[in-house]
């Protein structure tokens, strides 16, 4: 099968990302910058001064919100509000009590001014030099690609527009790369972006296309349940240790000794090589 895009793309260059994360990568494509320039890697990070502490005062009372997708909604866009909270936030099913314990990297969205907090961003550079530029990122990926159309038709002159679809990253996670569904899909988005660069042509004969992916997706050969394994141990959440489980990643904090060396002890019996301890 050709490559997405091929009838007008001119060139297609791999990318390496780091950990695979949009969090990280968004950023990075941004502002041309690594996560330890600019500042931003993952969608959570742990901090004293989270804006969440005040969970703490109720124990794990309500770590069963989490386990809820309409409560997990609900909590994130009450919370959203309550403080003022407009970058990318979602509970990923992480327990109030945990929660506590860190904040959110994004304060804002990226292409606001000063959205990348240790970088210039490409949308400062546009609007140092009074470069117009619309982002498309509401509503479902149709209902962005119908903007897009609009928003060619509607100004042909020098201007850019960056549309980020996200259905992709879903249908992957659901169904795994090249599913059927996921080629679909794929095959819809390269319908909709080849109408809208027709449209952009016909405006603008200078208009350019370019194509991001923030990061690639590999099928699931097996699990590993460092939960279960971590949850078993005789050991005190937040007092001896401080465990944060991404979907690749298990990130640990001991506050002694004989919690680092019980908790690694257990990994290596339970995984042995299946889970790389740093």
């Amino acid at each position: 099968k050709k490559p997405f895009l091929a009838s007008i793309l001119k060139e297609f260059h791999p990318v390496t990302s780091v950990l695979g994360y949009s969090s990280a990568c968004y950023p990075t494509i941004f502002s041309g910058t690594g996560s330890s320039t600019n500042g931003l890697w993952g969608s959570y990070h742990r901090t004293e001064q989270s804006r969440f502490r005040w969970l703490r005062v109720l124990g794990r009372s309500l770590d069963w919100i989490s386990w809820s997708s309409w409560l997990q909604g609900k909590f994130s866009r009450v919370v959203g509000i309550l403080w003022r909270m407009r970058g990318y936030f979602n509970l990923y099913r992480i327990p109030l009590s945990r929660l506590s314990f860190f904040d959110v990297g994004e304060d804002k969205p990226l292409w606001e001014p000063g959205g990348i907090p240790g970088a210039r961003s490409l949308f400062d550079h546009f609007r140092e030099h009074r470069h117009e530029f619309d982002v498309i990122a509401e509503g479902s990926d149709q209902q962005r690609l119908e903007r897009l159309q609009a928003r060619v038709r509607s100004n042909p002159g020098d201007h850019s527009i960056f549309v980020i679809l996200g259905e992709l990253d879903l249908t992957m996670h659901i169904h795994g790369p090249g599913s059927g569904p996921a080629e679909a899909l794929l095959d819809r988005y390269e319908k909709e972006i080849l109408k809208a660069w027709k449209a952009a042509k016909e405006a603008n004969p200078q208009s350019e296309l370019t194509i991001f992916s923030d990061h690639g997706m590999a099928p699931i050969r097996q699990h590993v349940d460092a939960m279960s394994v971590i949850a078993g141990l005789p050991l005190r959440e937040g007092k001896d240790i401080l465990a944060f489980y991404d979907s690749t990643m298990l990130r640990l904090w001991y506050f002694n000794d004989h919690a680092r060396t019980m908790v690694r002890d257990a990994i290596r019996s339970a995984f042995g090589a299946r889970l790389r301890l740093v």
